[in-house]
């Protein structure tokens, strides 16, 4: 925790940084020492502003983890947005708000930049947004999200969390995308000769949920 103080006599004085690499250092180290294939993927949804901590705070801690673990940051964290003249934060999870923010961006470039491995942490089906309902039908969002990650140099996620939502045909697209298809070929290949009446439909759905009220 960044400025949140324990009473534990063994940590109170070690700084979050620290502390929060080292936990997961222990856990790398019994990994090796057993000789399991587990790869470990260090989750910095608790590095954050909220819990106190800095941008350095999270780069130094970044830069203390061992090498072979893996980091995860959930990529629109902290993203600026502006509805209707309303100033706003996403929290986590968006898909109206199209990712990665300038902070997961900043992490995550720092992260494969220091030799870790990286993840963003996305949501495809649904978000929260709209989080009762199955899907969302935003395949270009998502598509334009996942080439805004692969221009930072990431291309592996983790795509769901507590909302889940159906497992629709956008996971397909996240398949297809990191197979090389084109937008536009992806559409062809789900809805063959209405593809392009499809898309002209999706492409307003986008254009609406890009408005949509996040708060």
């Amino acid at each position: 925790l960044g400025d949140q103080q324990t009473t534990c006599e063994k940590c109170k004085d070690i700084p979050a940084p620290q502390l929060a690499s080292l936990v997961n250092n222990i856990v790398m180290k019994a990994i090796k020492d057993s000789g399991a294939k587990t790869e470990l993927i260090a989750n910095l949804w608790g590095w954050s502003s909220s819990r106190g901590w800095t941008k350095e705070m999270i780069e130094q801690g970044i830069s203390l983890l061992d090498k072979d673990v893996s980091v995860l940051r959930v990529s629109e964290i902290g993203m600026e947005i502006e509805k209707f003249g309303e100033q706003g934060k996403v929290g986590e999870y968006s898909i109206s708000q199209v990712g990665p923010s300038e902070l997961a961006k900043s992490d995550l470039l720092y992260a494969k930049n220091t030799g870790h491995k990286t993840y963003a942490k996305i949501q495809v089906n649904n978000s929260w947004e709209c989080s009762l309902v199955p899907m969302i039908p935003v395949f270009d969002l998502v598509y334009e999200h996942l080439q805004n990650l692969k221009d930072v140099g990431v291309s592996d996620y983790q795509l769901s969390w507590t909302l889940g939502g159906y497992p629709s045909i956008t996971l397909d697209l996240v398949k297809c995308f990191s197979q090389g298809v084109s937008l536009d070929e992806w559409y062809k290949m789900q809805f063959n000769e209405n593809a392009q009446k499809v898309h002209n439909a999706i492409s307003l759905l986008c254009d609406s949920f890009r408005n949509y009220p996040f708060s």
